[in-house]
């Protein structure tokens, strides 16, 4: 018989103390933190399927994707709500993040975009955008951006909704966040009548009148003041809230300000404290929208072109306004240049664009376009060598990845082409918008019209439209 010796009463409950210590130490670490890992691809799934990016362009101009993967859940006092954060990832080089790396004059903010999907008790799930304004003057700039976790940020967090509406605000001063938060009335509804915010702010109409200086550049490099044109004035209502950034608003109340792309000032359409705002200071609206007729592959476009065979190149400059260096009319249309490639019987229009749009300062996806019966306004034409058709063809067929107003533009592209050739052509640069500006078409056209006569070349200053596409590349 084996001789069991018996356990005392105290080690047992030792033992079971501890065994209900240590379960009850893993089950308050899990309540406390309200954090839950679901990496079931079922989940992930779901989500996704109820998310349309396109749909929050309002809220994120940006073409964009979100990046799906380890949902965390957590839990939100602000929000009263479950909530899973999910970062994005910029599908075009026309985002902030590049934008801000052409700026000459940064920004009192950094803007940086997440998305927010809450969860309700009967699992229901409301998707926003989270964007963070941050100080650029903080170190938390190349830190990981949180809604959570907002270790050493100063700035102000908001969520918006695919209206571009804020429906949930708070400011946070080094990592110090605002007693009182700001709730969207139909977000309060949303969630639960408990959510409450105290809103403090001051609204104000101001009238703006907008004036664009002209200036221009001689041959020397020195600028000169050339005339102001009136562009009539808008009024807006400015307000001052806590939940929204201070913007330097220079201009305004009569001061006068230059063209901005709203309405007046920075603000664009205010009511209340959900204010419609950029972080720009005032801009000049110069845009370059993408081409009417988008070339797809430039090797197939050009294909018909042989490089034994004599060839006139040709470089178009249509002027905002004809025999005109001012770079935009009344109506900020900044012009166009581009080139045409005859030879026996073939001929080939075609000029630089952004694949979308582009507006002075910021940079978008390079793309080409078929400019048959473009009109212009001035011209230069060449007879070109085999060797140059051959160098033009080259460049050509592969365009240029960014399309840039300020550093390489339409006008930039066919300077390039027309160089290849030994026609110099000069540094077309003047000023597009304070601070700012490129190439511009009307002073390649200004050029061309000053050419003295020369067998070398042939000039046309009668506003005209472009040839048509012809022969085998039509």
């Amino acid at each position: 018989m084996i001789n069991m010796k018996k356990r005392p009463i105290s080690t047992i409950l030792k033992s079971t103390f501890l065994f209900f210590g240590i379960f009850l130490l893993i089950w308050s670490c899990q309540t406390e933190n309200e954090l839950v890992e679901n990496n079931s691809s079922n989940f992930l799934e779901e989500l996704q399927s109820h998310f349309n990016p396109e749909s929050f362009n309002k809220a994120l101009p940006y073409d964009f994707e979100v990046v799906w993967n380890n949902p965390l859940k957590q839990y939100s006092e602000d929000l009263e709500s479950f909530y899973y954060e999910f970062p994005i990832a910029y599908t075009s080089k026309f985002n902030p993040d590049d934008i801000s790396k052409t700026k000459k004059q940064k920004s009192e903010y950094s803007i940086n975009y997440k998305l927010l999907v809450t969860e309700n008790e009967e699992q229901i799930f409301e998707y926003y955008i989270i964007r963070f304004y941050q100080e650029n003057s903080k170190s938390f700039l190349n830190s990981q951006k949180s809604f959570a976790d907002t270790s050493g940020f100063t700035g102000f967090i908001h969520l918006l909704n695919k209206n571009g509406d804020v429906v949930y605000a708070k400011k946070i001063m080094e990592d110090i966040t605002d007693d009182n938060k700001f709730y969207n009335k139909n977000f309060k509804d949303l969630r639960n009548e408990n959510l409450f915010s105290r809103v403090d702010e001051t609204c104000l109409t101001v009238t703006t009148y907008h004036y664009i200086d002209w200036y221009n550049k001689d041959q020397n490099g020195n600028m000169y003041y050339t005339g102001t044109s009136y562009e009539g004035f808008t009024t807006d209502e400015i307000c001052e809230s806590n939940w929204l950034p201070y913007l330097n608003t220079s201009g305004g109340g009569g001061a006068g300000l230059y063209k901005n792309s709203g309405d007046g000032g920075v603000y664009n359409s205010c009511s209340g404290s959900e204010c419609k705002y950029q972080l720009d200071d005032a801009e000049i609206e110069v845009v370059v929208v993408a081409p009417d007729n988008p070339i797809k592959n430039m090797v197939q476009f050009l294909w018909c072109l042989d490089i034994d065979t004599p060839t006139t190149l040709t470089i178009y400059a249509d002027q905002p306004t004809a025999n005109s260096s001012l770079p935009t009319n009344s109506n900020l249309d900044p012009g166009h240049a581009f080139v045409s490639l005859t030879q026996n019987g073939n001929t080939v229009v075609f000029g630089f664009y952004p694949e979308k749009k582009a507006k002075a300062a910021f940079l978008d996806t390079g793309a080409m376009g078929n400019d048959q019966n473009h009109e212009y306004d001035a011209s230069i034409s060449v007879n070109i060598t085999p060797e140059q058709v051959l160098s033009i063809i080259e460049y050509a067929v592969t365009p240029p990845e960014i399309y840039n107003i300020n550093h390489f533009n339409c006008t930039d592209y066919v300077i390039e082409i027309g160089n290849k050739t030994g026609l110099n052509l000069p540094n077309c640069y003047t000023p597009l918008y304070p601070g700012g500006g490129g190439s511009a078409p009307s002073v390649l056209g200004q050029y061309i019209r000053n050419l003295p006569q020369s067998n070398d070349y042939s000039t046309s200053t009668i506003t005209n439209n472009a040839p048509s596409q012809s022969g085998d590349c039509n």
